[in-house]
């Protein structure tokens, strides 16, 4: 039963953990997506020179 408990803590723990990182690789891959925009503007830009 004991045991059962310290399973059940760190599966919430690594759930909780694996939320946190699913929200930061959310916000990265949006991230990325703005610089790669930026850079194709920018590409566009020097090219229409």
């Amino acid at each position: 039963r004991r045991q059962i408990q310290s399973l059940t803590c760190e599966v919430d723990a690594l759930k909780g953990t694996n939320e946190s990182l699913e929200r930061q690789m959310r916000e990265m891959v949006d991230a990325f997506g703005v610089e790669a925009a930026n850079y194709q503007d920018s590409i566009a830009r020097l090219q229409d020179e």
